[in-house]
């Protein structure tokens, strides 16, 4: 099999990356040491940012009072795990850098968020406001998913601001393009999407948790049963046709479960908000699945 040497490959690099760092030998620590006694002293480098493979994304500059769930205070450098609401207060600002890809966003209070959820670049806004910034993190076909009660905002590389207040969403952008996926009842997003410079859309509703994660179900529903169709086409084009339906469904269901993620965040009562906390949690595990289904071999018997 082809896995096996690019496994090799990978465990190789994987061992590299953790080698301690081993001293040089005698001859070449006392070569150098002329050269280096002549030489002017040399001020060190400030430390890099160094972001772990198995952290969702870090907290790189904090300004202003920011708490996590259990009331810890949020500190710089704070390890995120993609499962952790942040609370900021007036005025407090969170820049969080993405592990994986350097992408940065910053938060800004008074306002409630989930950054890097499940370790993804996406991030859920209950309220308050998040900054991105253009040029970091930037790679082919890779997204940002900024989730809102009202909808969910995606771009590739932007400079935008997209403030979530109590009954509207307001999105200024200077610099890229946005595209939305829009909740039930939201208006006042571009059908053609947003671009820059000085693009401003305001999207206005009256944010429903339950109406979402109900909308969320039917959506991950459909997404489910798209992907079993899939699996039971014809190969060439009717299944070519199934995919691309699949990969609609499938970006509407992810979209209006993380927009009801967001709007569930608001509920103040504990016992609905768990209520529809454990409802969102089986729809979103359901459009991420696929169902049992017949696969049609070449001579078209189901196998």
């Amino acid at each position: 099999m082809r896995r096996a040497p690019v496994l090799a490959a990978a465990l190789v690099a994987w061992a590299c990356d953790r080698e301690p760092n081993r001293p040089l030998p005698a001859e070449s620590t006392r070569a150098s040491a002329p050269s280096a006694a002549l030489s002017e002293p040399v001020p060190p480098a400030p430390a890099p940012v160094v972001l772990q493979r198995d952290v969702a994304c870090r907290a790189l500059r904090v300004r202003g009072e920011a708490r996590t769930e259990d009331g810890a205070a949020l500190v710089e450098r704070a390890v995120l795990d993609g499962g952790t609401w942040l609370t900021l207060s007036n005025e407090a600002r969170v820049v969080v850098v993405h592990a994986r890809s350097g992408r940065e966003v910053t938060l800004v209070g008074p306002g409630r968020f989930l950054p890097c959820r499940g370790g993804t670049e996406q991030f859920l806004v209950a309220e308050g406001t998040l900054e991105g910034a253009a040029g970091t993190g930037v790679r082919p076909g890779a997204e940002v998913w900024i989730a809102t009660p009202f909808g969910t905002l995606r771009y590739g590389d932007a400079a935008l601001t997209a403030e979530v207040q109590e009954k509207d969403l307001r999105v200024t952008i200077e610099r890229g393009a946005l595209a939305a996926e829009l909740a039930p009842g939201v208006q006042g997003f571009p059908a053609k999407g947003l671009t820059g410079p000085n693009g401003r859309a305001v999207l206005t509703s009256a944010p429903d948790a339950a109406g979402l994660v109900a909308a969320c179900e039917t959506a991950a529903r459909e997404a489910h049963e798209s992907a079993a169709r899939v699996l039971a086409a014809r190969s060439g084009p009717p299944r070519g046709s199934e995919a691309g339906k699949h990969l609609v469904l499938r970006r509407r269901a992810r979209s209006l479960c993380a927009s009801a993620a967001a709007s569930v965040a608001r509920v103040a009562d504990p016992a609905a908000r768990s209520r529809l906390g454990d409802q969102l949690d089986r729809a979103d595990g359901l459009w991420q699945t696929i169902a049992r289904a017949p696969v049609p071999d070449p001579s078209g018997s189901a196998r």
